[in-house]
């Protein structure tokens, strides 16, 4: 497959009647490691915003002023804002690196293969349950 026409595959979502059907990698144990539920990154999620709403209501002289503090600095600051720049950062410049792809280069099937694993199939393959959210086990 050229660069061409692998991004022309990864550009157009697929649909596979099984949610679990694709196996990325030749090892079982691989692929399955791979794979997240959703619940699995709120339990990694959760207790940071319980220890922000804490600190919030700590540093706070009043209820009111930790109330505001945690609408402000969490919601407003660090959720809508920071998070949102880091997801749009990392999503577009550090996961699609099929766009750097040069589509009249020489196809590295390696690196297409890589490229495609680590991120793009969650684009391509939209109703894989357990691959389309990020696994923060492999970052966290």
């Amino acid at each position: 497959m050229s660069n061409l026409e692998f991004m022309h595959f990864v550009r157009r979502p697929r649909y596979i009647e099984d949610q679990d059907g694709i196996q990325l990698f030749e090892d079982k144990k691989v692929d399955e490691g791979r794979k997240n539920i959703f619940s699995e990154n709120l339990k990694k999620l959760i207790p940071l915003v319980l220890t922000l709403l804490l600190g919030s209501l700590y540093f706070a002289e009043t209820l009111e002023a930790a109330i505001f503090n945690h609408i402000v600095y969490f919601w407003i600051f660090g959720v809508i804002s920071c998070w949102t720049f880091t997801e749009y950062f990392f999503h577009r410049f550090m996961l699609h690196t099929e766009l750097n792809l040069d589509p009249n280069a020489p196809a590295d099937g390696k690196k297409n293969a890589r490229i495609f694993s680590t991120h793009v199939h969650h684009h391509v393959f939209t109703n894989q349950k357990h691959r389309i959210v990020l696994n923060m086990g492999l970052y966290v």
